[in-house]
């Protein structure tokens, strides 16, 4: 299916329930479907968003938040 936590459904990406061949089919259908510009509508906001929750900066600043803290 995929993290819930890393991808939010129909935002920036896509989920489906394990083992759900059926759901994976039909959102694979969708997202193939789909216009360019939308597509690249969804790939700037998965882009976006990982660029804002995972960067270095942020794993610094969370690093340092927890050693502070101890």
């Amino acid at each position: 299916g995929g993290n819930q936590e890393i991808i939010k459904d129909n935002i920036h990406g896509w989920l489906f329930k394990k083992d759900d061949y059926v759901e994976l089919s039909n959102k694979s259908i969708y997202v193939l479907s789909l216009e360019k510009k939308k597509l690249n509508i969804y790939l700037k906001k998965a882009y976006s968003y990982a660029k804002k929750k995972y960067s270095v900066n942020n794993h610094i600043k969370g690093m340092n938040k927890i050693y502070s803290e101890i």
